[in-house]
């Protein structure tokens, strides 16, 4: 038999294939624990939308309280939702998903309140206006409060319809940044036993027979009584925002306590804070209404204290024009400035104090032709925030009532009285822009703290 010997050069080949081999085998085993630890110290970040998260399968309920779906619609009904969003300071609550994936948000409480006006049509209200930015001057008040509008907002269409009773379809649509919540929306999220029945009158967007407007009172039911006689009412304003697809959602889970967050956070300069949050300032807790080059505008959360009760009193006894040598104005800028600690940090500035009535058919931008410049002033008609608190002064008068003023009555509505009655006073003060911020996070609970 013969006997089978290898050359010396298969030998060397086979010697060469297998340390290729086993070569091959160490760099694969060591290749493979260079990428698994890798990916353990450097996991990848998923990103989330909003959009996404929201409209998870295992979030729809069956029954009761909720997110539903109907068609490529999501929406929530009911009062036990955890709907909840923080944006430009403000606290939101989603009311539908669309087929795009645009998030509609209503703002949980009322921005402020002003006459809707004559003409029962919403494309030609002022509150149209007051919420959206315009070529026309101190248009899009609201617009300009909101933290970077432009990437976040989606233009899209409202539904105007003039509705006789509850709307099935849709007629007549505008297309708009902001808008009001229809009748429909309101009625599909089980109104009255919904989270959107807030005890409070608001407008809704929808125009109703004989020049009449829609809108929520604080049964959580709908009227159409917008006007009476020569007398037309003051009800709040909940803006209503559609969120692009896209927006990444940063934490949260939608409850009150810990909404979702759709922002980054700030520096801790004042001027880069957000309309809506609050400072503490000489031991007066304030609210951002505004943020401009020159200064941040703030409004007390709260009223003045005497003997720590709220000071009641007199907005004047000759004149009702807002000024620094009388009354209210008097004591604001003189009494209650002198006690305030570092006033170096107020700027004086100018404060709006125009008319506001049936003679300009309540066109809150009249307001802008009369000013005053003061180091403390107060709120106007058109101001945001005006109905967190009930019982106080306005610089605002009307025209056509002599010896009156406005105050915020019960509900946030706005109502002239006697001048010489008596009420609360709420100050408002414009804070320099690079004031530091030492701690705080900028909710009521735990405000921004300069001092």
């Amino acid at each position: 038999m013969k006997k089978y010997r290898l050359s010396k050069r298969k030998i060397s080949l086979l010697f060469v294939i297998v340390n290729i081999t086993v070569l091959l085998l160490i760099t694969s085993y060591y290749g493979y624990r260079l990428i698994h630890y890798y990916r353990l110290e450097n996991p990848k970040v998923v990103v989330e939308t909003l959009s996404n998260v929201v409209t998870l399968e295992k979030n729809l309920a069956l029954i009761g309280d909720g997110l539903y779906k109907q068609d490529d619609l999501y929406y929530f009904k009911g009062t036990k939702v955890n709907n909840y969003v923080l944006y430009s300071g403000r606290l939101w609550q989603i009311v539908s998903v669309n087929e795009k994936g645009n998030v509609k948000l209503i703002t949980t409480d009322n921005q402020t309140s002003l006459v809707w006006g004559k003409d029962n049509n919403y494309q030609n209200s002022y509150i149209r206006e007051w919420l959206n930015s315009t070529s026309n001057q101190h248009s899009g008040i609201f617009y300009k409060t909101l933290s970077n509008p432009e990437l976040y907002l989606e233009k899209s269409s409202w539904c105007i319809d003039i509705v006789l009773e509850n709307p099935d379809i849709c007629n007549s649509k505008i297309e708009d940044k902001i808008g009001l919540l229809s009748i429909n929306e309101y009625n599909r999220a089980l109104g009255s036993n919904s989270y959107l029945n807030i005890d409070s009158y608001w407008w809704t967007i929808n125009g109703a027979s004989d020049n009449k407007v829609w809108y929520v009172y604080p049964e959580g039911k709908l009227n159409n009584e917008s006007y009476h006689n020569d007398s037309y009412f003051s009800y709040g304003i909940r803006p209503v925002i559609n969120l692009k697809k896209d927006i990444t959602l940063y934490g949260g889970n939608g409850t009150k306590e810990t909404p979702y967050i759709i922002e980054r956070g700030t520096s801790n300069i004042l001027k880069t804070k957000r309309v809506g949050e609050y400072l503490k300032y000489a031991n007066y807790n304030w609210r951002i209404a505004s943020v401009t080059e020159d200064y941040v505008e703030v409004y007390m959360d709260g009223n003045v204290l005497q003997d720590n009760e709220n000071m009641n009193s007199r907005f004047s006894t000759s004149s009702n024009l807002y000024s620094i040598d009388k009354g209210i104005g008097k004591y604001l800028n003189t009494t209650f400035y002198e006690n305030l600690t570092n006033k170096e940090y107020i700027v004086s500035g100018k404060w709006y104090v125009g008319n506001y009535d049936d003679s300009i058919k309540y066109n809150y931008k009249n307001i802008y032709n009369k000013s005053i410049e003061a180091k403390v002033g107060m709120l106007s008609v058109g101001n945001l925030f005006v109905e967190d608190y009930e019982d106080y002064f306005l610089m605002t008068r009307p025209n056509n009532i002599e010896n009156t003023i406005y105050k915020v009555v019960e509900n946030g509505q706005v109502y002239a009285d006697l001048m010489d009655s008596y009420a609360y006073i709420r100050p408002a003060i414009k804070l320099k822009t690079d004031i530091v911020i030492l701690s705080g996070t900028g909710k009521k609970d735990k405000p921004y703290i300069i001092e």
